[in-house]
């Protein structure tokens, strides 16, 4: 049992972090301290790096710990923890299904369970961790309150209900078991008793943490509306338990508008199903070695496991995952009605067949769970209209590179769905790569018309890269409520540092560090940090952390290169030039070497760097705005004024651009031009201090030295 369980699952033990791990497990500090874990217990919101988004979960937070402690977040141990308690389920199946089916059925079952491909969704989903382990709890605790081990059983239902709220279900599917084998004498109040009482002690905990008045005060769809979409969900279920070949993290379905024909003829259906369990229960108690001998106790127990989904509106319509108990009774139902007669040879044959290609399909859908990608491609085959897998398909390839197609994907989305605030926060951040800066704006704004937060700290890095502080500030103090977010504490220091106040960007660094050790960026800028005040060993310390965080890292390779070739005596220009030699590509690497040979005043010198790097990138803007500085130092004002303009027309946003191209217009003896680039600076930021001081100076007699002086920040 443990052999079929955990084999057909080794191919996917590489397969990445997905969907809501990335807020509850790789983003969540909470997880990186196991002396956090007895805060798991009191406090619901460490269950996530966002805010609003708690669940009551401890003991699977604990087990994220423990991996987190082991491995950190290399997913193999994460996906073995998820194999290990579905083994477990698997046994403990076995187990009590042995109660009330013969010993050749419960191997049926067991088997079965083992291998549908209907828990892939379970297993690899890292955070569907929890459906496993309450699932597992539920199991191990009916065997044991139905083997006259009481205390076994409240230790288990217990650690069922720590790990997630559908533990409760296992009160009515005693109950259930109980009644079906008409053995109510056994199980008199002193045995209920203690089972309410854990029960009612779970309510009270999550009642005062606050989890279950939030989870119930969400109006997510009308009660009529859930129930006749439900009906769909839960013929769809049935389908894929039964056929198991359209699987998909997302099926597509949409609310049901009002009771219709394509709503009555499975209703119908399902309450055929409903009435025939109910009448095989009662048969089930009236004979114990009967034909019909543990269907009616299966067949009840699918439709229990699914009545708080059925009966809870959730975001989500339709999961798989939500299956995970469920199909144990279906399999229980279908397993006994068969068993009344010995399987022949054939029949052992078909069933060794049938489990073989199961084996077959859960390894072809580990491997669509290996990346972001894969899972949301395969889901755009199966569900093309679907919202959710629209968003996420193009964040994927928006992260894999592949922009053209992430653009269609983004706008096809927000099509179906016009307020997703993270679909615009997202599709921002791709109009901000294609240079649509004011259509990434506007976007980023769109984002805010939602309660999600998440679009101002993106929204204040758009602005720091804009020069824009002003409305930069404005946006990370609005975010201060999302304080365990450690790209706010990232951007918050990046904005101390554009003032000057380096002693504030390195305690705000520090802070993103904390919450989040592998923040690469964080650890680069605290090195260029230290670095830069001449503490060189806690700077090669730094860049070492962000690149065993991030390997790919280019600024940090860049920045730990040069360090080592300083090490070694290497003077910096010698060293920006092999550097150049060896990366090319890499426009910081000419920006820094034009900047040493400014520091050094051989602005000749930076000019031909820039010029070299510019015929191979002729629309980058940083190139260009450091021309333009160059040129200004050359007092080449033409020259200066064509670099920043061209600069301007890349970044149209960028406020510290157009008040260098003001300053250059001045000093060209164009003051109305001059003028013009200021207003517009001041259109976008009226508090801008250069602008203002240019704007001063410009309505002052034109004098071309001082426009000359004029500084950007």
């Amino acid at each position: 049992m443990l052999v079929a369980a955990s084999f057909p699952y080794l191919n996917g033990l590489d397969n990445s972090f997905h969907d809501d791990d990335e807020h509850a497990i790789v983003r969540n500090h909470h997880l990186r301290n196991l002396a956090n874990i007895p805060t798991f217990f009191v406090d619901s919101s460490t269950f996530s790096a966002e805010p609003g988004k708690g669940m009551y979960r401890p003991l699977v937070q604990t087990t994220l710990a423990a991996n987190y402690a082991l491995g950190q977040y290399s997913p193999s141990g994460y996906h073995l923890v998820n194999i290990g308690f579905h083994a477990l389920a698997c046994v403990g199946l076995f187990f009590l299904a042995r109660l009330f089916v013969p010993g050749p059925t419960a191997l049926a079952v067991g088997l079965l369970f083992a291998v549908h491909p209907i828990h892939t969704q379970a297993v690899n989903y890292i955070s569907s961790r929890s459906e496993l382990m309450a699932a597992c709890g539920v199991v191990w605790a009916l065997w044991a309150a139905l083997s006259g081990r009481n205390r076994l059983g409240l230790a288990l239902f217990a650690l069922a209900l720590l790990s997630k709220s559908i533990g409760f279900q296992f009160i009515p599917l005693l109950l259930l078991v109980v009644v079906g084998k008409g053995i109510e004498s056994r199980f008199g109040w002193r045995r209920w008793a203690p089972f309410l009482g854990v029960g009612a002690l779970y309510l009270i905990v999550i009642s005062v943490d606050g989890f279950l008045p939030s989870s119930l005060a969400q109006d997510v769809r009308p009660f009529g509306t859930q129930l006749a979409t439900q009906v769909k969900v839960i013929t769809l279920y049935l389908k894929l338990m039964t056929m198991p070949v359209s699987l998909s993290i997302e099926h597509g379905i949409v609310p049901a508008s009002g009771v219709a024909l394509a709503i009555m003829l499975p209703l119908l259906f399902l309450l055929s199903l409903v009435g025939w369990s109910v009448v095989a229960l009662r048969r089930d108690r009236a004979s114990f070695d009967g034909a019909g001998d543990g269907v009616g106790i299966g067949g009840v127990w699918f439709f229990l496991a699914l009545a708080v989904t059925t009966l809870v509106p959730l975001t989500v319509l339709a999961s798989e995952q939500r299956l995970y108990l469920a199909v144990m009774g279906a399999l229980i139902a279908m397993s006994a009605l068969v068993s009344h007669r010995p399987l022949r040879r054939g029949g052992r044959v078909v069933f060794t067949v049938a489990l073989c290609v199961m084996v077959v399909i859960v390894s072809s859908r580990n491997r669509l769970w290996e990346s972001e990608l894969s899972l949301w491609s395969d889901a755009e085959t199966k569900a093309p209209s679907s919202s959710r897998v629209l968003a996420n398909l193009a964040l994927a390839l928006h992260q894999q590179g592949d922009r053209a197609r992430a653009g269609d994907a983004y706008r096809r989305a927000l099509q179906h769905t016009p307020h997703a605030a993270r679909t615009w926060s997202n599709y921002a951040s791709w109009l901000e790569e294609e240079g649509e800066w004011g259509q990434a704006e506007q976007a980023y704004l769109r984002a805010g018309t939602s309660e999600w937060g998440g679009w101002r700290i993106q929204l204040a890095r758009f602005y720091l890269q804009n020069g824009l502080l002003t409305n930069a500030a404005s946006q990370l103090d609005s975010a201060q409520w999302n304080a365990e977010d450690p790209d706010l504490h990232l951007y918050r220091g990046r904005w101390h540092q554009l003032m000057g106040q380096n002693q504030a960007a390195q305690a705000a660094y520090e802070q993103a560090l904390h919450l989040h050790p592998q923040h690469a960026e964080a650890a680069n800028n605290l090195a260029l940090l230290s670095m830069e005040r001449g503490d060189i060993a806690a700077g090669r310390r730094w860049l070492v952390q962000a690149l065993e965080a991030d390997s790919t890292l280019a600024e940090a390779k860049m920045n730990l290169a040069f360090l080592r070739l300083k090490e070694q005596g290497t003077d910096a220009l010698d060293a920006y030039a092999q550097l150049a030699d060896q990366d090319p590509s890499r426009i910081s690497i000419h920006v820094a070497w034009a900047a040493e040979y400014a520091r050094r005043q051989r602005w000749g010198d930076a000019v031909e760097v820039l010029r070299r790097a510019l015929r191979a990138n002729p629309s980058d803007a940083d190139l260009l705005a450091a021309s333009g500085d160059a040129y200004r130092a050359l007092q080449q004002w033409p020259m200066a004024v064509v670099a920043y303009q061209r600069a301007c027309d890349l970044r149209p946003l960028d406020v510290s651009l157009r008040n260098q191209l003001s300053a250059a217009l001045g000093a060209a003896g164009r003051p109305d031009d001059a003028r013009s680039q200021v207003e517009l600076v001041l259109q976008q930021d009226p508090e801008n201090a250069v602008a203002r001081r240019n704007l001063e100076r410009l309505k002052r007699p034109f004098e071309r030295r001082d426009s000359a002086r004029e500084q950007s920040p």
